[in-house]
């Protein structure tokens, strides 16, 4: 599946503290750049599949997950910020 260049970034009332079911290791570009690992869980927005993920090297506190998809989530469903976005998932 090839991804939409981007995340879109939600912010939840409470940390996310699920485990995650599968890690993608990190690597190191030509130029020495560090790309940490990224772990990810399957997830569905009005049953449409996206992941959850959460990479290794990230700023965000707990309460903010990331998603990605094939397409850009915020134009197929109109968001703006501050919407409400219902996801569905399954703890691994």
């Amino acid at each position: 599946m090839s991804i939409f260049p981007g995340t879109l970034n939600l912010e939840l009332e409470k940390d996310f503290d699920e485990k995650f079911e599968d890690y993608v290791e990190g690597f190191t570009k030509p130029d020495g750049t560090n790309r940490g690992g990224v772990y990810f869980l399957r997830a569905k927005i009005k049953n449409f599949p996206v992941f959850i993920i959460r990479p290794e090297l990230t700023k965000h506190p707990k309460s903010i997950i990331e998603l990605i998809a094939p397409i850009n989530i915020r134009k197929q469903y109109g968001l703006n910020d501050g919407d409400i976005l219902e996801i569905t998932y399954k703890a691994p």
